[in-house]
């Protein structure tokens, strides 16, 4: 069942529960929960060093 999508312009993502996804956090994005239930995401930022 499809609950979460991550894209906004021409590559989205449909995400399940426990799926999880991978993408540069430079470039436009942007999620959206496609049930009328509450939906939890926890993103994970990783900052490589210079």
């Amino acid at each position: 069942m499809e609950k979460l999508r991550n894209g906004c312009k021409e590559e989205t993502f449909s995400l399940g529960q426990g799926e999880a996804i991978r993408f540069a956090g430079n470039v436009p994005h942007c999620y959206k929960n496609l049930t009328a239930q509450e939906t939890t995401i926890q993103v994970i930022m990783h900052y490589p060093e210079a």
